[in-house]
């Protein structure tokens, strides 16, 4: 929710506001396509697979390698899929520098427009990290960039972000006009649900596919774990939690709600305190009623760690997510600022959890503010709670989320109020496994 050290839990005020693209450049050096893959309508005679997955190969044989790993994680999928080199994009490119504009562009000339659906969903996997020091691991494939936004006064917030990957349709991202805006980019409509699966080497798809099975499979992919750190108010994130814990105790969701809270408020099953515990403690500790599942954060963040007692101690961070037992498998779900967000040099906390124990992370990459109490209701309770009530995949039940909440919150409202529901929904990012699903 809300990053430490901003008591006003960066609210802001209604006012002009500015988001233009930036440039992210990747470990290999290809360009941004001009007008080339440019369509005026769709493109019926392109490739319509269900799934498309970009691969970091600059040769053959490292592209038959990362496609054979891929194989039996796509055998559980059933569905069609196309591979696309990260060498045919360098050729289309022509020796400029390699952009995220430039990707979906290649994109953009190669595959069909068609929306995605409940009916027919489409997927889209960038199979790559988004920088050389994301993993924390020496880089032997090559990296593909997120977008690079930027959120000028008052706001002034720079973020880099997947989703415009998921849009194929518009000519460009920003209408033409150098902006980013809910006009241009219509959530309700993409033409792909977008994941990324951030590897080192192509050895790292094994262990996707192989977690893949494993959670699908485990006894505890229903369970939940809910943590709160309060953020302005004792108990406040405890209060929402609560509201999670009723809701998933019904019949036939969670198999077994786990609370940890910084607070009494709802009587957690373990409470944390700056002295001890933290919940990495708990979620790492040898007799833990937490096996994995799903995992629930609501509280302030940062790029390395997510807080509890109003920001004031750490509940979890890199270090700690290290400690989590790698077969506690978990999709971790963090409703809290900065947790993708970049560190220089450094893994955040995102990346940490994904290569430690979560099967999948959803989280931001800049500040995620409480605008209303209702959109704070659909962000934090309905969209966690449509989890177990849905039989749809992680990716899905996104989709899902971002078509209510930009119906809902973004295209009715104006200014900076607007805009800030808007970078609420820029900001998230799947990364890893998006096929799976916590529904019974």
């Amino acid at each position: 929710m809300l990053s430490p050290g901003d008591p006003s839990g960066r609210r802001r005020g209604a006012g002009g506001w500015h988001m233009r693209i930036g440039r992210v450049v990747g470990a290999v050096v290809v360009g941004l396509l001009l007008a080339a893959c440019t369509l005026p309508v769709g493109n019926p005679t392109g490739d319509d697979a269900d799934l498309v997955l970009v691969l970091p190969a600059l040769d053959q044989n490292t592209f038959v390698q990362e496609q054979q790993l891929l194989q039996p994680f796509l055998a559980q999928l059933n569905l069609s899929h196309t591979f696309v080199p990260l060498s045919d994009i360098v050729a289309a490119n022509h020796g400029a520098p390699l952009t995220a504009e430039s990707v979906r562009q290649y994109l953009r000339g190669r595959f069909t427009w068609r929306f995605s659906t409940a009916q027919r969903p489409r997927y889209l996997g960038i199979v790559a990290a988004p920088t050389a020091d994301y993993t924390g691991a020496p880089m032997q494939v090559p990296t593909i960039p997120r977008f690079l936004l930027h959120a000028a006064a008052p706001f002034d917030q720079t973020f880099d972000t997947d989703l415009p990957y998921e849009f194929l349709a518009p000519a460009t991202i920003d209408g033409g006009d150098g902006t980013v805006d809910p006009n241009d980019l219509n959530l309700s409509f993409p033409t792909f649900d977008v994941f990324r699966i951030p590897i080192s080497q192509p050895a790292d798809l094994t262990t996707f596919a192989d977690r893949h099975a494993a959670f699908t499979a485990a006894s505890y992919r229903s369970d939940a774990t809910l943590l709160a750190g309060s953020v302005q108010t004792n108990g406040d994130t405890s209060a929402i939690q609560c509201l999670n814990a009723n809701a998933l105790q019904q019949p036939n969701l969670a198999t077994h709600v786990f609370k940890i809270f910084d607070s009494t408020t709802c009587s957690p099953d373990v409470m944390t305190t700056p002295s001890g515990p933290s919940a990495a403690s708990v979620l790492a500790a040898s007799n833990s009623a937490f096996h994995g599942g799903l995992v629930v954060d609501v509280s302030h963040g940062s790029p390395s760690a997510i807080f509890a007692n109003n920001g004031s101690s750490t509940n979890l961070d890199v270090t700690g997510a290290a400690t989590i037992p790698s077969n506690r498998l978990n999709i971790f779900v963090s409703i809290a600022c900065d947790n993708d967000g970049a560190r220089v040099g450094a893994r955040n906390l995102a990346a940490a959890m994904y290569e430690q124990s979560s099967v999948a992370v959803v989280s931001a990459t800049t500040t995620v503010t409480p605008v209303s109490p209702d959109s704070v209701l659909a962000a934090e309770v309905d969209s966690v709670v449509g989890l177990y009530q849905h039989p749809e995949n992680l990716l899905q039940r996104l989709h899902a989320f971002r078509t209510d909440y930009y119906t809902r919150f973004v295209r009715t409202t104006t200014g900076g109020v607007q805009t800030l529901h808007w970078i609420n929904l820029l900001t998230v990012n799947l990364v890893g496994d998006g096929f799976v699903s916590v529904a019974r």
